[in-house]
């Protein structure tokens, strides 16, 4: 599908690992809040870093990867 973007617009392409661990609602507002693209990358890390540690053995935390762009289209 095609979308339409515009200035101002912040996109966020993340792996199932990340959607395991950070709500929809969580990551909107990490992104949303961020002054750049490297700002919210590095919030989203220590979050997961920190999700990731207080998981239980076996927990869908600890079983698979974090991959993510983040990117701001300028206004």
């Amino acid at each position: 599908a095609e979308v339409a973007l515009a200035p101002g617009d912040r996109v966020v392409l993340a792996t199932d690992g990340i959607a395991d661990l950070v709500p929809r609602h969580e990551l909107v507002e990490i992104v949303r809040a961020a002054a750049s693209p490297d700002v919210a990358v590095e919030q989203l890390h220590h979050l997961l870093s920190t999700r990731h540690a207080a998981a239980p053995l076996g927990s869908q935390g600890r079983r698979d990867d974090w991959t993510t762009i983040v990117r701001f289209f300028s206004r």
